[in-house]
């Protein structure tokens, strides 16, 4: 009778341990499919200055942080902050005018992760363009911005980054920001057309615009932005939103950051794997201009997304003598951008 008492009591006790562990491996399926934090992301232009954002799309990295992410190219600098404003993005990737825009206006808005903090934009001219006028990228620098006074610059939207850039440019060598004709002509593949046809003298944009009109034989890169001393330490391109939905959502904003900041990462220690990906939304540019673009802005591209004051004394400096900004602004670190929620970044 003991023995089958135990046999009975046996059966039942494995039977309840067989149920306890269906329930655990119920309960833990339950928590490996929670549901992602949905948000959006605008980003300002297709460029490749924003390859951390191509990267941690293909690599996962948002997916990996609990995030369902939408992500949209928008028309620039106005709609992106309207965006923003409007509530139906929740952070921009854009460059820090497009920060400055939203700041000047009155609205808090802070940047997060340094997306890149070079400047990454050449200064591109047609190549007949740049014969008529003398110069090649071998002149010294103060001949070569003197030779675009009157110049036709394509720009992607007045009042954004390559109109304000190229503005100030004229500056330092004692023209004024009126001396070059500013023309809407869209992003890359406008502006590269319009160069091809002469309807504009020159643009700013990143590689591989500018290596890819000259391997098609009619424009030249005239100005690298690392001959400019003020663009070598520069945050140009960040992702960055309004202050009202950071502070109510500080893990969001933190999982974004690192998803951002992991590609950052993988872009300077694994440049062929993030070639082979930027392929993917790159296909129409040469693989040799693809490489070498890449490898001429990789340092830009900073490590673990941080962003320092000095790179942000120089983008406030410029902004204000280019026009973009009417007042200085404190560049102390906690205000309008932090590092805060770069934390834990894993590796690649």
């Amino acid at each position: 009778m003991r023995r089958q008492h135990r046999s009975r009591w046996g059966a039942v006790s494995t039977a309840l341990l067989l149920v306890v562990a269906g329930v655990l491996i119920s309960v833990g399926g339950v928590q490996a499919q929670a549901p992602r934090t949905k948000i959006t992301i605008v980003q300002t232009i297709h460029a490749f200055s924003f390859a951390p954002v191509y990267v941690a799309r293909h690599k996962g990295y948002f997916e990996a942080e609990g995030i369902d992410l939408n992500w949209q190219i928008v028309a620039g600098t106005g709609p992106a902050g309207a965006a923003l404003s409007g509530g139906s993005a929740q952070f921009s990737a854009g460059a820090t005018s497009n920060l400055f825009n939203l700041l000047d206006r009155g609205v808090r808005a802070v940047a997060v992760t340094g997306i890149a903090t070079s400047m990454t934009m050449d200064t591109v001219a047609s190549k007949r363009w740049a014969e008529a006028r003398g110069v090649t990228a071998r002149s010294p620098l103060r001949e070569r911005i003197l030779a675009l006074k009157g110049a036709k610059m394509g720009v992607t939207s007045p009042g954004g980054p390559t109109d304000y850039f190229g503005r100030w440019l004229m500056t330092t060598v004692g023209l004024t920001r009126d001396d070059v004709e500013p023309v809407k002509a869209g992003g890359a593949p406008e502006l590269m057309a319009a160069l091809k046809h002469g309807t504009i003298d020159g643009f700013l944009l990143s590689p591989p615009a500018g290596p890819q009109v000259e391997r098609d034989g009619y424009g030249v890169v005239l100005i690298s932005p690392q001959e400019v001393p003020e663009f070598r330490e520069f945050v140009h391109e960040v992702l960055f939103g309004l202050t009202s939905y950071i502070e109510r959502n500080p893990q969001v904003t933190e999982q974004a950051s690192r998803a951002i900041a992991r590609a950052n990462n993988l872009i300077l220690d694994q440049p062929e794997e993030a070639k082979g990906l930027l392929r993917k939304d790159f296909g129409r540019i040469h693989p040799g201009v693809l490489s070498a673009s890449l490898d001429a802005i990789r340092p830009a591209f900073p490590r673990d997304g941080k962003m320092t004051q000095r790179q942000w004394d120089n983008v406030v400096k410029v902004h204000l003598e280019s026009g973009a900004i009417r007042k200085g602004l404190d560049t102390t670190e906690g205000g309008w951008w932090t590092n805060q929620y770069l934390r834990n970044i894993p590796n690649p």
